[in-house]
């Protein structure tokens, strides 16, 4: 089973997301629109996340991006089409002193 969203069964079958990820997607979009850097930045990111449901993602999985890829894009020196290399190494050896 690729999705590995918990859920649970209705009387009738239907699906039940236990955890409430339909709605955490929407707050992570929402919370992407308000976002503090660049409209570019952000279609990057949308464009990322439809390329993410393209191939299966799970919603889980899907937010969690969205949301990381917020903090980053407000914490980020530059925009995404700017970034170097040298960038992303700083970022990672910033994230792995946390």
């Amino acid at each position: 089973m690729r999705n590995r969203e918990k859920k649970n069964k209705r009387d009738n079958g239907e699906d039940i997301d236990i955890y409430n990820f339909e709605q955490k997607l929407k707050n992570a979009y929402s919370v992407l629109e308000r976002a503090s850097f660049e409209k570019e930045d952000k279609e990057l990111i949308r464009a990322f996340a439809d390329h993410l449901r393209a191939i299966g993602v799970s919603n889980k999985r899907f937010s969690k991006y969205i949301f990381h890829l917020k903090v980053i894009g407000e914490n980020f020196p530059t925009s995404f089409d700017e970034t170097q290399h040298k960038d992303i190494k700083r970022l990672t050896a910033a994230i792995d002193l946390m």
